[in-house]
């Protein structure tokens, strides 16, 4: 019953779509109503280092930077990425490319 309370707040009050960021609020809420499954799931698939800034979702490694680069500025359609260097911890380094001219 719990579950459903919660996703009809955030369907029908929050107006949240799908794959949208919660705002604080709501975030707040999940940990209340939801402590123990909002500490595992957090904990679970997402870790941060702030030393190295690299975020860990599901085990696979992600540079800050890179997020940051999205976050301002999206991916815009028709960019190409080619793998510069790949780390033997999976890590691999990317270059983003504007459209190649016809």
């Amino acid at each position: 019953m719990r579950i459903k309370l919660f996703w009809w707040i955030v369907d029908k009050v929050a107006h949240i779509p799908e794959g949208q960021i919660m705002p604080h609020w709501l975030i707040g809420l999940r940990w209340v109503m939801f402590p123990l499954e909002t500490y595992l799931l957090k904990n679970r698939f997402f870790n941060y280092d702030p030393r190295r800034d690299i975020f860990v979702i599901y085990g696979v490694r992600y540079s800050g930077q890179l997020f940051r680069a999205f976050a301002k500025n999206g991916i815009s359609i028709g960019r190409y990425f080619e793998i510069l260097n790949r780390e033997s911890d999976g890590t691999i380094t990317i270059k983003e490319y504007e459209k190649a001219a016809k």
